[in-house]
């Protein structure tokens, strides 16, 4: 069975079981609390990489000290679960068929949008406006009212059905390049394409990482689907967000155009295949997996990479053996004849926070998550416990335990940017001076903010986070088993086979939701 046939079976079979009201697992196991008085236990599941990873059973949580700081704190905590992570994909597909099969979630981040959609068709999701006014104030005063009013566009009855990821903290994902092997090979942090290049050769031919052997050395790489290296994309003026093609506004089209099949994909697809052709880039970037990719940093074989600031230190592992090795921000190089680009970021992402109608206490969650919000719960999620994992002391934050998890019971919430906290994470103070570096100037928002899933319905496969078309015959380009010469054949293929479709769709949203006649 093909995977896009499979989705559509998961997702017929969701909205059949909870049409049904069928409810076994998280609904039917939600174990009657012993009193009223008693703390509050629900099942939630949130999809974050970094989570995933380090993910406790259920039946170990309780005795976790980070669910009883929040239990003690609150009143209640969550059982938290979560899938292999799998680029948000093994997430999203692991709760669908959790949801398919009757165990839905008290509270959840649903990341999809088209999920959304069928959960809300199938009332298995609720309102949240009057949660919002009565237990979420925090929430609702740090989203701008458009944000609420795109949000509200999405559903049939206008209302607020989830919280958006929306970001204002520092953009954070960014080229990165070791400024070490740049010292080696006697060159500066490159600022246009030629330089670049330029570079990429240094650290092929030489011996960069400075382990006496000159061949070993990949001057960029990137993940599986042609993800993680955005910058490569941008500065072709791409929008491109993790490796999702996203749209752009086209004046003298007078219409949205996918970046799936843009001219400037186009040129930014020619000059990957001349990298890959060069042995300037990983060869097998289009193919290795998220796992053998950070291997490689880590190992001290990559020069450049594309990555969130936060988590430098999941990529640092060479650090280990040479303490003064590192990175350094790599703004998107300049290309002869484009305006200058900067790296795209949405403000207003993904689905980040649902309750289900199986929740026995909407308002209590409620409260929990609008706590994750505040600068309180925003520090223990950079620290952890205070006077436990850190305390204060003349006015300045002193960490007591280096090895706090990440795991903290608390939600993916509305995330403050805390320089203070950030600064006491392992590399805090290269991580904060990239952030402060980054922010706001090097940073424009997408065009298709806010651009609702029935745009791509029965046409779920040009969104953005599928596009199976795009990085199908766009990859084989790359790799040289297409060429380019196919790319005519594929723009053709994709308007065709519904492209056109979505593109006039996605043009009628953009122009009523920006009144252009």
């Amino acid at each position: 069975m093909g995977m896009e046939r499979k989705i559509r079976v998961i997702t017929v079979s969701l909205v059949f079981l909870l049409l049904l009201g069928i409810a076994t697992g998280f609904s039917a196991g939600k174990q009657e609390e012993a009193a009223a008085e008693g703390p509050y236990r629900f099942n939630y599941a949130i999809g974050v990489w970094d989570l995933a990873g380090g993910r406790i059973g259920v039946e170990k949580q309780p005795a976790d000290p980070y669910f009883q700081y929040v239990e003690n704190k609150l009143g209640m905590a969550p059982l938290t679960v979560s899938w292999e992570w799998e680029g948000s994909t093994g997430y999203v597909q692991g709760l669908r068929l959790a949801i398919a099969s009757g165990d839905i979630p008290e509270a959840f981040m649903p990341r999809d949008e088209q999920l959304v959609k069928e959960l809300m068709e199938a009332g298995a999701i609720i309102p949240l406006d009057d949660l919002l006014k009565e237990h979420g104030q925090d929430v609702l005063k740090a989203i701008p009212e458009d944000k609420w009013d795109q949000i509200r566009a999405t559903a049939p009855d206008g209302k607020i059905y989830y919280v958006s990821y929306i970001r204002f903290a520092p953009g954070s994902r960014t080229g990165f390049i070791r400024k070490d092997w740049l010292d080696r090979v006697g060159k500066t942090v490159p600022k246009t394409k030629d330089e670049l290049v330029d570079v990429y050769r240094a650290f092929r031919d030489h011996d960069a990482n400075g382990n006496g052997d000159p061949n070993d050395e990949i001057p960029v790489s990137g993940r599986q689907y042609m993800r993680w290296c955005d910058d490569l994309f941008v500065m072709w003026g791409v929008s491109m967000w993790e490796g999702f093609p996203q749209w752009y506004w086209d004046e003298k089209q007078g219409r949205l155009i996918s970046h799936q099949v843009s001219d400037q994909m186009k040129n930014a697809i020619e000059w990957l295949r001349f990298l890959v052709d060069e042995k300037l880039m990983d060869p097998v970037f289009a193919i290795q997996s998220n796992k053998d990719w950070v291997a490689k940093i880590n190992a001290n074989r990559v020069g450049h990479h594309f990555h969130i600031v936060n988590s430098l230190h999941g990529f640092a592992g060479f650090m280990k053996d040479d303490p003064d090795a590192g990175w350094v921000v790599l703004h998107p190089p300049r290309v002869p004849g484009l305006p200058q680009q900067k790296n795209y970021f949405p403000f207003f992402e993904f689905p980040m926070f649902v309750i289900s109608s199986e929740a026995r206490h909407p308002d209590k969650i409620m409260q929990w998550f609008n706590w994750g919000s505040t600068l309180e719960g925003n520090m223990y999620r950079w620290l952890g416990i205070p006077e436990v994992d850190w305390t204060r002391e003349d006015g300045k934050i002193k960490v007591l335990n280096q090895a706090v998890p990440r795991y903290k019971y608390i939600p993916y919430g509305i995330r403050q940017y805390v320089p203070e906290a950030i600064a006491q994470t392992p590399l805090g103070d290269m991580k904060v001076k990239m952030l402060e570096e980054l922010w706001p100037d090097n940073i424009q928002g997408l065009d298709n903010e806010g651009m609702p899933p029935q745009v791509y319905e029965d046409y779920t496969d040009f969104r953005p986070w599928s596009a199976t078309l795009y990085r199908e015959w766009c990859s084989k380009m790359v790799m040289g088993e297409l060429p380019m010469s196919a790319w005519d054949e594929y723009v053709k293929k994709w308007y065709d086979s519904g492209g056109e479709i979505v593109t006039q769709r996605a043009t009628e949203w953009y122009k009523n939701f920006h009144g252009i006649k």
